[in-house]
């Protein structure tokens, strides 16, 4: 265990005046739990706060609990690092994802912290809140990510925030026993209540650091486009949501597995570590759990029988996913707009061009936007990103599954290995531009930017986004590149 690595210095730091500490540190920030201050970004205008616990450490008695109030410190807590990323197997990359596109540094099962990228200059400014939820398969994923980081999208005028949740064992696991001591009957979903209570950590506090709180948009990519849909159609996230963007996930939809078949499974599990009971469960150390999340960062695990190795999923342990709880998650999604119980707000949808599978298709987001109308007048905004992130397979990958992202966030010089041209910085530019408008109004268009009709405008046309963005009717592309994609990063 790497404790040293997850205790922040405050104790001298609570006393000392923040000037005296970094230079470029601005006046503290008063959260619910207590005074934060934030450092300088790369660009002095904007202010970035890393770090900042939204939930108490999910560990001991609070493992696959939901999440519980952070507790309040004294003094300021100086925000200038990002906390551990939840329990995964860290790997340099796994093609088409680059250094850029992974997760690196400690691991912990004390993973709940959220950022902050704000240029504000005060608390009355109210800006638009952009918060950005990863993907990884439900298995891994960080928001410390370097193409996460929020500066350029900040750039934008708006107040950008990202956050870890749990994943794989951790954040998708369901047993009988959790669901009896959940309260709610429900168990399964802790990476999807963890956004959740992200995002009311957001509501509560982001008006002190220049944000509206009544003005949030929640935009995730591949598994995170898939919590997001979960978001838009869950009961719970009433008053929390105001704007959404799904990016390579709206197909992907909600849970559709039972509850029940996910407590069969973790019961199989429980079994197979020779734990009889949640208690017992609870005693073994996260690198029994995930053997091969610890030697990826160099920890010895317990030596294991061979049925423990299978059930820990092999290489990078058991995959997570969401689940029909019947508290957080009632229905798929389809059957969530059937009965007209969505948030009913403006969307965007969209994929990339060589997007595996059919979450990305055209195709299946026009489908998607159709379902969410049928009882829904918010409108539904629908995008094929076509351009390739150059690179030396840029060829074979095409637009690949994750590769529009340092595009809308506009973070491509967070890639410093890349030969990035003055056509990829105009296309970031226009991209970004896009969601920014979004956020602010819900609409993504803008002076100086080709039109992007609604499909209420253009039914069967999507939004071209790349070196010539224009609507087109989008015929179906063959999936190819991303090797891999379907299994480790959707």
């Amino acid at each position: 265990m790497r404790i040293s690595q997850l205790i922040f210095v405050v104790g001298f730091l609570a006393i000392a005046p923040v000037s005296t500490l970094h230079a470029q540190l601005k006046d503290p920030v008063r959260t619910q739990q207590g005074l934060v201050a934030g450092v300088t970004s790369a660009d002095s205008a904007i202010t970035v706060f890393k770090g900042i616990p939204y939930a108490a450490p999910p560990v001991g008695a609070l493992r696959w609990r939901a999440p519980q109030p952070a507790a309040a410190w004294s003094g300021v807590r100086v925000a200038d690092k990002f906390g551990p990323s939840s329990i995964q197997t860290i790997v340099e990359g796994r093609v088409p994802w680059t250094h850029e596109f992974m997760a690196h540094g400690s691991i912990s099962e004390d993973c709940l912290y959220l950022n902050i990228w704000t240029p504000a200059k005060t608390a009355g400014d109210k800006l638009p809140v952009f918060v950005w939820v990863y993907g990884g398969g439900y298995n891994e994923g960080s928001s410390s990510i370097d193409v996460y980081n929020g500066e350029g999208l900040t750039r934008k005028g708006v107040v950008f925030v990202n956050f870890n949740y749990r994943v794989n064992r951790f954040g998708f696991f369901a047993h009988p026993e959790l669901t009896k001591e959940s309260g709610v009957n429900a168990s399964g979903n802790q990476g999807l209540l963890d956004a959740l209570a992200a995002l009311k950590w957001v509501q509560a506090n982001i008006q002190a650091f220049g944000g509206d709180p009544g003005s949030i948009t929640v935009t995730g990519q591949s598994a995170g486009s898939g919590i997001v849909h979960s978001l838009v159609t869950s009961p719970l996230a009433r008053g929390l949501v105001h704007r959404a963007i799904l990016q390579s996930g709206p197909a992907i939809g909600t849970a559709t597995t039972s509850l029940a078949a996910q407590e069969a499974s973790g019961t199989q599990f429980a079994q197979s570590m020779g734990a009889t009971s949640l208690a017992d469960l609870r005693k073994l150390s996260w690198e029994q759990i995930n053997p091969a999340a610890a030697a990826s960062v160099g920890e010895a695990a317990p030596a294991t029988n061979p049925a423990t190795n299978a059930a820990t999923g092999g290489r990078r342990g058991a995959r997570g996913g969401l689940v029909i709880d019947h508290y957080a998650i009632n229905a798929s999604a389809n059957e969530i707009y059937a009965a007209g119980q969505q948030l009913d707000i403006p969307m965007i949808g969209g994929g990339t061009a060589q997007d595996l599978g059919n979450f990305g298709s055209p195709a299946v987001n026009l489908q998607w936007a159709r379902n969410r109308s049928a009882k829904g007048k918010a409108p539904s905004y629908v995008y094929l990103f076509t351009h390739a992130l150059p690179g030396p397979r840029a060829a074979q990958e095409g637009a690949f599954h994750s590769g529009e992202i340092p595009y809308v966030l506009n973070s491509l010089g967070m890639i410093p290995d890349r030969p990035i041209t003055d056509t990829d910085r105009k296309i970031a530019d226009m991209a970004s531009q896009y969601w920014a408008n979004f956020a602010r109004t819900g609409n993504p268009n803008g002076p100086g930017l080709p039109r992007w009709d609604s499909t209420a405008e253009q039914p069967e046309m999507v939004m071209e986004l790349g070196e010539n963005p224009r609507m087109i009717t989008p015929a179906v592309p063959a999936a190819r590149g991303g090797r891999g994609g379907a299994e480790n990063r959707n």
